[in-house]
């Protein structure tokens, strides 16, 4: 029976590997070939030195990203010892007295380390902190757990297969400064083949001595395939990145209404339902800040800007900070809420009592 279960482990573990391996190879591989392709297929440009030079420059910036991402990580909680649980602890969600958790008893309950992050998120119209019971640590906003990596992940955007990794804190920057590369790529390639192409038929260049490359042709193609699909989640990325969601975040409000967010609403003039806005939503500008850095060369180069310090007003991955208006209008919509919900509960008390 033992040996039947390390079996079965070991062919999962071989299979994950594989499966995480596989993206990576296929990635640079796909790559590049296209370069060496565009390079040996090059022969009308008088200026063909200069565009060759401006494609291996994108082909090593976009390579480079791309691995930055798998390197760099999208941050966990664990990264924080602060924020690990002891061991069969019990959180206290709503306690606002901090004690370290390394100092308690696990006779009681653990409360959050106030003094290092504050909440933004609400349940059942409260401000309330969370944790994992997976990775028995605290959750701090914008925080979700990844089943396929199996831990709690920092500002969690979206588990990416072409990376084989989750992207969050740590690589989002990176991630979308390689989809924007791979985009300048391929659609710098998709130009040159696409002029060498032209050229061929142009040119009626159809003689016994020359030929149609099979490899030119493919360039074009792939080029034009992967321009069109990588530049249309670049754009949709760059979006959300200008409204400071996530992924999780957009789907969320997009697509997953529940009880749980109508304190997210208010109403207009006219009566009509409207949001109440993105309280992580600073204005593009700052939005754009918040990931990519504070100057141009943060934006353009692969710079890191995240940070491990706790200490205030750092990137850490743990505090956030939100539109106030928006984030103290969701918070009287909370407290309503709750109020209303509160008498509903009480009067169909009454209409019991009085049945009986």
């Amino acid at each position: 029976m033992w040996t039947h279960s390390s079996t079965w482990t070991s062919i999962e573990r071989l299979l994950c590997s594989f499966l995480s391996l596989f993206p990576k190879v296929f990635v640079t591989s796909l790559m590049t070939w296209a370069l060496w392709a565009i390079t040996s297929q090059l022969h009308t440009l008088s200026y063909k030195n200069t565009a060759l030079a401006i494609a291996y420059v994108l082909y090593g910036l976009s390579i480079f990203t791309y691995f930055r991402v798998i390197y760099e990580g999208p941050g966990t909680p664990y990264d924080f010892p602060e924020l690990r649980l002891p061991p069969e602890s019990e959180p206290s969600y709503n306690n606002n007295e901090y004690q370290h958790p390394y100092t308690l008893e696990n006779s009681g309950p653990v409360v959050p380390p106030t003094e290092l992050y504050t909440t933004h998120t609400f349940k059942d119209h409260q401000l309330s902190y969370h944790s994992c019971r997976t990775c028995n640590t605290w959750k701090p906003d914008r925080c979700h757990h990844c089943k396929t990596c199996k831990s709690c992940i920092l500002k969690m955007d979206h588990h990416c297969p072409w990376f084989a990794c989750c992207i969050g804190f740590r690589n989002h920057k990176f991630f979308i400064q390689s989809l924007c590369y791979i985009t300048s790529f391929c659609g710098w390639l998709l130009l040159l083949s696409g002029h060498e192409l032209y050229r061929f038929f142009a040119d009626q260049d159809f003689d016994l001595h020359s030929y149609l490359s099979l490899n030119l042709v493919f360039v074009v193609v792939l080029s034009f395939t992967f321009f069109i699909a990588v530049g249309v989640f670049t754009a949709f990325s760059v979006y959300l990145l200008l409204r400071n969601y996530t992924t999780i975040e957009f789907q969320n409000e997009k697509w997953n209404y529940s009880k749980e967010n109508e304190a997210q609403y208010e109403f207009d003039s006219r009566g009509k339902r409207r949001k109440l806005g993105h309280i992580y939503d600073l204005g593009s500008k700052n939005n754009l800040r918040a990931v990519m850095g504070d100057s141009w060369a943060a934006w353009v180069l692969p710079i890191k800007v995240t940070s491990m310090s706790l200490a205030p007003g750092q990137r850490n991955g743990i505090n956030f900070e939100v539109n106030e208006a928006t984030f103290e209008k969701l918070c009287n919509n909370a407290k309503l809420q709750e109020q209303l919900d509160r008498q509903l509960a009480e009067y169909r008390d009454r209409l019991r009592g009085s049945d009986e």
